[in-house]
């Protein structure tokens, strides 16, 4: 949609999405890291509802795995949002996530990808190292794949998709 000489896009969340998004927490984190101007120019959220209507970045694209300087940057990025001392009302439990999506699956009937029980687990392994390391808490992005980093055309980057 234009309006004024702008474009913006709008999200309207599928339906089933809020058994799986807890929108209210994905309002804290845009929120959160408006200040840190690394995230897309968000004029609109409803934390209810999950309608969130944002600036269209023109020209923008996906982040180039190929190319070592758009890695650096959004190492940067992740470096800028993990030292920022932001602090929300949750935070991201790997584990119980893992589990509460496994029994999503159960009761949907859905089928587990194929190597499940391999990766599956790997993850119960890296879990009980993470209870056993002191890693300070950090404020972070939780799906920093390289479509939710946005190119822009004066190469700037921008990390979307706060939802996790």
């Amino acid at each position: 949609m234009r309006i004024y000489e702008k474009t913006y896009i709008c999200r309207i969340p599928g339906e089933g999405t809020d058994k799986l998004i807890n929108r209210d927490e994905e309002y804290y984190c845009i929120q959160a890291v408006k200040r840190l101007n690394i995230t897309e120019k968000v004029v609109y959220i409803n934390p209810k509802s999950g309608i969130k209507i944002s600036e269209f970045e023109m020209e923008a694209r996906s982040l180039n795995l190929n190319s070592n300087t758009e890695l650096f940057k959004s190492m940067k990025v992740l470096n800028k949002l993990h030292n920022s001392n932001i602090i929300v009302p949750h935070s991201f439990d790997i584990e119980k996530n893992i589990l509460f999506y496994e029994e999503l699956c159960n009761r949907s009937g859905a089928i587990l990808f194929e190597d499940h029980t391999v990766v599956r687990k790997m993850m119960s392994e890296l879990i009980l190292i993470l209870k056993n390391t002191k890693i300070p808490s950090a404020f972070c992005h939780i799906d920093a794949h390289f479509e939710n980093f946005l190119v822009l055309k004066n190469g700037n980057l921008k990390l979307i998709d706060w939802e996790y």
